[in-house]
């Protein structure tokens, strides 16, 4: 697909399937309830005095882990669906996106240790500036390389094949690095520009409104953003 094709066709996908969307605003929801109704947000809160972590926030803390996997795992299934160009948006399958988003977590993890290594190594060896330019570059490759990573474990749910950063590097090469490029980099913009231009509109005439809209649009471009990963990569197939 041109990239042109990829970014309208991820623009209309979450207006196709406004019922997945209201399901992931649910989970959202849940979420946010959870970490209030068990004191899971005021455990990091400045006023927080005591040092003793309650057995309910341990719980939220343990449900609200289990919710973030469930939604990691579904937006790898936004981002299969755009591999296989399905106009379908994914159904919850907790058991296997609870998985599937625990792999997703060990992904990015793995994935960025490397660029950590070498800006902590920079950090000794040139000044601060130097290892900032540096750190920028690095993070930014592999920035990059990760979203292959991301689509190889979206295709597949096998992390090992995930892992092999050299093989993700070649699918960069593979799809165009060009192409991979400027298509993140647009998909990255427009999400700036939604965000700021909803926030900034629907803000500015309520703030309540605005808080409202601005989980709204958040949603929509997650859906967005993981749909135009997908297809992206599925010019590899």
């Amino acid at each position: 697909m041109e990239i042109q094709e990829i970014i309208m066709e991820a623009l209309h996908f979450p207006f196709n399937n406004i019922t997945s969307l209201a399901v992931y605003l649910v989970l959202g929801i849940i979420v946010a309830l959870i970490a209030i109704l068990t004191g899971v947000t005021g455990m990091f809160g400045i006023s927080q005095t005591s040092g003793t972590i309650t057995i309910i926030s341990l719980i939220g803390i343990i449900l609200c882990l289990i919710i973030y996997f469930i939604i990691n795992g579904y937006e790898l299934d936004i981002i299969k669906s755009g591999i296989n160009r399905s106009s379908d948006a994914p159904s919850i399958d907790i058991t296997r996106q609870t998985l599937n988003g625990v792999k997703l977590f060990v992904v990015q993890i793995i994935y960025f240790i490397i660029p950590v290594l070498i800006t902590l190594i920079s950090a000794l060896v040139f000044t601060k500036w130097v290892t900032a330019l540096i750190a920028c570059v690095i993070f930014i490759i592999f920035g990059f390389i990760e979203t292959m990573g991301e689509c190889r474990l979206a295709q597949t749910e096998d992390l090992n094949h995930a892992l092999k950063i050299n093989e993700a590097f070649g699918d960069i090469q593979r799809i165009g690095v060009t192409k991979v490029v400027v298509t993140i980099i647009a998909v990255a913009v427009i999400y700036v520009v939604i965000t700021n231009v909803f926030n900034g509109i629907f803000g500015f005439i309520n703030q309540d409104l605005g808080t409202i809209v601005s989980v709204i649009v958040a949603i929509y471009l997650v859906f967005f953003e993981n749909r135009a990963t997908g297809l992206l990569y599925s010019d590899i197939n």
